[in-house]
């Protein structure tokens, strides 16, 4: 459940990202998004890890 949460944060994420984008910004001039995107890609690589020793 944890995991599909974010994932969908993780979406939303992106669109934001293609939404400023499309008004000339880039995640070099967004220092907090770009921080966010790497928060939540860091969080799902920790809940897989945990997914896959539990299953081990």
């Amino acid at each position: 459940m944890i995991v599909l949460s974010l994932m969908h944060t993780k979406e939303h994420l992106h669109v934001a990202l293609i939404e400023a984008e499309r008004c000339g910004a880039s995640l070099d001039t967004m220092p907090a998004l770009k921080n966010d995107i790497n928060n939540v890609d860091t969080a799902l690589d920790i809940m897989m890890q945990i997914k896959s020793l539990a299953n081990f």
